[in-house]
This record gives structure tokens, sequence and C-alpha cells, in this order.
């Protein structure tokens, strides 16, 4: 059976992210999920780095609308897991990991994203952090004023995106996109989440 896919990208910071996919249906396998999820939160723990970056994205298809992939940036590299309105087998250890109090996972407008996991999937992060709220509080920081003066998702969004050309910097709701590719919109679900990593490091 083919292995899935570990792929690699280089952030405007040069820095080398590598990201999984849970599922990975592309990569030929859907039923190790719990395993892959396990040796990637194993991996995270051992390094002591205790900062997630948090993201998510949003699908307003149906009449209600629906978190349908979870972002987690750490040092070890980015994690996504498609969210389809089933809880699925990895959920218990994804659960423990999301609940686990010394774990920080920072995010940007964060709210939604934290009430709409709860309800749909049960899944209840316990220490999560507005970038927005530390920022406010924040009067030194370079990168805060900066912030303040975009506004913090424009600042995401603009400032780690210089990577790309403006046609595509503009695909705001880009996992949604039917005209990127699959393997486009992975890269620019990690930008985001290694940019929200990154920004939440200088801050916190």
């Amino acid at each position: 059976m083919e292995k899935p896919r570990v792929r690699q990208f280089l952030m405007v910071d040069r820095t080398n992210v590598t990201t999984e996919m849970i599922p990975d249906e592309h990569g030929g396998i859907t039923d190790d999920d719990e395993g892959r999820l396990n040796l990637f939160l194993k991996r995270f723990l051992e390094k002591g780095d205790m900062l997630v970056g948090f993201g998510t994205e949003w699908s307003f298809a149906n009449t209600e609308a629906q978190v349908v992939l979870l972002k987690l940036c750490t040092q070890v590299g980015c994690l996504l897991i498609k969210l389809d309105g089933e809880r699925k087998n990895y959920f218990q250890l994804l659960r423990k990991f999301l609940g686990n109090k010394d774990v920080v996972f920072a995010g940007v407008h964060i709210i939604k994203d934290l009430e709409k996991l709860e309800k749909c999937y049960g899944l209840e992060i316990r220490n999560a952090i507005d970038i927005c709220q530390v920022i406010e509080k924040s009067r030194n920081s370079h990168i805060g004023s900066t912030i303040k003066a975009y506004g913090v998702r424009d600042f995401v969004r603009d400032y780690w995106w210089k990577q790309y050309n403006s046609s595509t910097s503009t695909h705001i709701d880009y996992w949604g996109e039917e005209t990127l590719t699959e393997e486009k919109k992975i890269e620019f679900a990690t930008v985001e989440a290694h940019a929200i990593y990154k920004t939440a490091k200088k801050l916190i």
C-alpha cells in the first residue's frame, strides 16, 4: 500500500515546514489515521515546545456553517485534519490532545471556532489564546504595533503571503475554491497555520 505523503513547503522566513493530512485519501491510506496522529503528537511532545498555531476553515454550502478543516502548526510541522461531520476513530486521541492544559493553542478570532468544534464534534480546547487579546496588551512589541495598524487577520494573511503573487493571495476562502488544486490548498493552509504559529511565538 502506498504510504501517505508528507509535503514540504518553504516559507517566506526560509523555514521548511512539513505538512501531513488526515485522512490522506490521495496518499492511499485512510485506515491508520490514529497511528499517524499518535506519531505526530509524540514528536510534538518530545520537542517540548507546547505552543500550537491553531486555525480552521469553514464551509457555508449547507444551511448551517460547518468547520471542515482543523489546522495545527507546531515546531515539528503542520497537521491538517479534515472534518466531515462524523466523529472518527482517532477523535479520542485528538480530544485528549486538545484538552491538554499544558498545550497552548493560539489563533486569530477563535471564539466561534471553539464553540463550533465543541458543539459539532465534542472537541474542547482547554487552553486557547486569541492573538488579538495578546496584541491589545502588547505595548513595546514592534510586531504588536504593526499588527495593530494592519488588523490581525490582514497582517497574518498579507505579511506572510509575500511569497505568493497578488492573484493567488486574494483567495481568502481558498479551501472551497474549485479552481485551486488540492495540493495548492494544502500549501495555503500550511502557510496560514505557520504564520499564526510564528506570530504567536513572537508575542507569547
